[in-house]
C-alpha cells in the first residue's frame, strides 16, 4: 500500500493520474532485483528493526525507547556519528535516555517485532553515551 500526502488539487489529480496507470506486478526482473539488493544493504546496515510503532510505551520508567532506537540505527544508516550521539547526549531529554530501563520486560512483551529491547537499549547507551566535562567531547 502506497501512501501519499497531498495539500493541492494539482497533486490530487497527478496521484490520480498515476493510480489509473499503475499495475500491479509491473515492475521489471531488473527492477525488483535492484529493490531486493537495497533491502539486503538497508537491513545489514539497521541494528534494531523498531518499526516506531510505540507499542512498547509509554514506559513505566519513561524511556522514549522509539527514540532510543532512532539515534542508535542512524549511527549506522547515514554514519553521521556526531549527530546521533549529539541527539542522544543533548536533544534527548536524560529521563528518557536507554541507562533509565529498569529491566521491566514490559515492553518487551508488547513488541509486535519481537526486539530484545532491554538488550538493546543496554547497546545503544553503550555507543551513544558521552560524558560531559567541560567543553565538548562528543565525537
Amino acid at each position: 500500500m502506497v501512501l501519499s500526502g497531498m495539500s493541492s488539487m494539482p497533486q490530487l489529480e497527478e496521484n490520480i493520474k498515476t493510480a489509473e496507470h499503475a499495475a500491479a506486478a509491473s515492475l521489471t526482473e531488473e527492477e525488483l532485483e535492484l529493490i531486493s539488493k537495497v533491502q539486503i544493504n538497508f537491513e545489514k546496515m539497521l541494528k534494531v528493526n523498531c518499526t516506531g510503532c510505540a507499542y512498547c510505551i509509554p514506559c513505566p520508567n519513561n524511556v522514549d525507547i522509539p527514540m532510543n532506537f532512532d539515534a542508535y540505527n542512524d549511527y549506522y544508516l547515514f554514519e553521521d556519528h556526531h549527530r546521533s550521539i549529539m541527539s542522544y547526549n543533548r536533544m534527548m531529554p536524560e529521563a528518557q535516555r536507554a541507562f533509565n530501563c529498569v529491566e521491566c520486560g514490559e515492553c518487551e512483551e508488547k513488541c509486535p517485532q519481537g526486539i530484545e529491547i532491554i538488550k538493546e537499549l543496554k547497546n545503544v547507551h553503550k555507543l551513544l553515551y558521552r560524558e560531559e566535562s567541560s567543553g565538548s567531547n562528543l565525537e
